[in-house]
């Protein structure tokens, strides 16, 4: 299945599934990454502070990378450090 119809009543379950099973196929390239995913998302949404900019930046690209690998365009994001936000690809 390569999409699914927006308003179905399975909709939600399959688009999380996908969004698992594509996390986990990228466990030994992003470890961080990938746990930052399983422990910080909610439905469509992702949230995490970090002790430094660095760590930030670096976790905010590769999750981008590995959702992007599976369709999921990550848009509207948002931190209180503007470098943070000034790495992210639009």
């Amino acid at each position: 299945m390569k999409s699914v119809i927006f308003g179905a009543a399975c909709s939600p379950c399959i688009a999380l599934y996908t969004k698992n099973l594509n996390t986990k196929m990228h466990r030994a390239e992003f470890p961080e990454a990938v746990e930052s995913i399983v422990a910080h998302h909610y439905v469509d949404d992702f949230l995490q502070s970090f002790e430094s900019i660095d760590k930030a930046t670096g976790i905010a690209t590769e999750v981008q990378n590995i959702q992007r690998k599976a369709n999921f365009h990550l848009k509207k994001w948002t931190s209180n450090i503007k470098e943070v936000i000034a790495t992210i690809d639009p």
